[in-house]
């Protein structure tokens, strides 16, 4: 349906629905920035503990008050998306596993000792771990892995 300029009209619930997907992503950066400013407070923090004339003169638990500001704001802010953090874990242990795949790879086209085979099925027992890892959903009960077989 169009209007008489011949533009489709937007609807209230449509404006609302799409402000809700960018009230999340402005939060979350709120939420990044401020762990950004949290960690600098703690490093002057540490500068102030070691030399307090360079951060003017400012005692330690100024700033360690100013972090613990931040972390209780910090801790009314929602965090990443539940699917985001999943999709982010999964790709990080694939990049891990084909890490290792090359890793194992390279040492045992090189292998000059019984220490080289070793971190080869070490490096195949950590890979085979991470699949492992892969399979489950970070929020179901899993098996709990006691003994890797090495191929």
């Amino acid at each position: 349906m169009t209007d008489n300029n011949g533009r489709t009209p937007v609807h209230l619930n449509d404006i609302l629905r799409r402000l809700e997907g960018a009230k999340g992503h402005f939060l979350t950066g709120q939420r990044e920035i401020l762990l950004a400013i949290r960690e600098i407070i703690k490093l002057l923090a540490d500068l102030s503990g070691e030399a307090p004339d360079s951060v003017g003169a400012l005692p330690v638990y100024v700033f360690e008050a100013a972090a613990s500001m931040i972390d209780y704001v910090i801790s009314y802010l929602p965090g990443p998306a539940p699917d985001e953090v999943i999709a982010a874990r999964k790709e990080a242990l694939k990049q891990l596993m084909e890490m290792l795949d090359k890793e194992a790879e390279r040492t045992g086209r090189f292998a000059e000792s019984e220490r080289d085979v070793l971190k080869v099925e070490a490096l195949m027992a950590l890979k085979k771990f991470l699949a492992h890892e892969l399979e489950h959903d970070p929020h179901a009960p899993k098996p709990r892995v006691t003994k890797v077989e090495v191929e």
